[in-house]
């Protein structure tokens, strides 16, 4: 399987080198997605046939800046916590789009879903001390910053129908 020790080798750099960004915090849309790409590939390598990815790309929104590492630890989510629990192969949708200035951000999967009353928890607890799961209340808390609390993240999801995760933000 050289190929595709090769391939995985090469995903992996470029993710480290998208995800480290020479320090910077700050990158397009485009860049993130990119990082997106080499992730979902090695975790594609890695639970092979558990889940297939769908893009849905508004091109308007690729210079539109976010946060280093916002939808990796939702992708992270919906592979380990949605589909690999759900016990079947499934699908991610990722979508980009433009409404009314504003950029969204959506992941969507179709995994065993879980209480809407959990992700509401997720966001109503303010502070860093409060959470208790780093990866999407840190994301969370890092786009407010940014942002200056001019974002929004919500969470749609039920026992059986899967999770959507959707992030609004001002195009700037």
């Amino acid at each position: 399987q050289y190929d595709n020790a090769r391939n995985t080798v090469r995903n992996l750099s470029r993710f480290y080198r998208t995800s480290l960004s020479s320090g910077r915090t700050i990158i397009t849309i485009k860049e993130e997605l990119e990082l997106i790409r080499n992730y979902i590939f090695i975790e594609q390598i890695r639970y092979e046939d558990l889940f297939d990815v769908v893009y849905q790309l508004d091109e308007r929104v690729n210079h539109a800046k976010i946060v280093t590492l916002t939808l990796q630890p939702l992708i992270e989510n919906a592979i380990y916590h949605e589909i690999k629990e759900k016990g079947g192969k499934g699908i991610i949708v990722i979508s980009t789009m433009l409404a009314g200035g504003r950029v969204q951000l959506r992941i969507e999967d179709d995994g065993q879903g879980g209480e809407q009353a959990l992700f509401d928890r997720l966001l109503q607890t303010k502070s860093e001390d409060e959470k208790k799961s780093f990866g999407i209340s840190g994301t969370i808390l890092r786009l407010q910053y940014f942002f200056e609390g001019d974002c929004s993240v919500s969470f749609r999801s039920a026992v059986g129908q899967g999770t959507r995760v959707t992030i609004s933000f001002p195009l700037r």
